[in-house]
């Protein structure tokens, strides 16, 4: 198999999409609803509590719809097993799947 068909034409592993972690927001100034994609191995990352020696999985993720110029922030923090404890949009609101396929017909 040559390098560009390793490169483009490799399909994707059974399973989906292990490192990816999925959320949708809503533009708090333009209603844009967005699909965000932030990777387990790069966008997250070990937060340390003053006092604590297990960090907490952490994601800060900044988020650039295509309506308006407004900067949006998402703030998710995880447990070992990667279960949202606590999110957070800043300029933007978390929603659901269902609310974004329903923005999007």
């Amino acid at each position: 198999m040559g390098i560009v068909a390793r490169l483009f034409g490799k399909k994707a592993p059974a399973g989906g999409d292990p490192q990816g972690l999925h959320f949708y927001v809503r533009c708090t100034r333009c209603e844009e609803v967005l699909h965000v994609r932030a990777s387990r191995s790069t966008d997250v990352f070990q937060d340390y509590p003053e006092g604590s020696e297990r960090g907490v999985p952490t994601l800060h993720k900044e988020i650039l719809g295509s309506r308006c110029p407004n900067l949006m922030f998402l703030h998710i923090t995880f447990d070992s097993g990667y279960h949202i404890l606590s999110s957070a949009g800043e300029r933007c609101e978390v929603i659901t799947r269902e609310e974004f396929d329903t923005a999007k017909q």
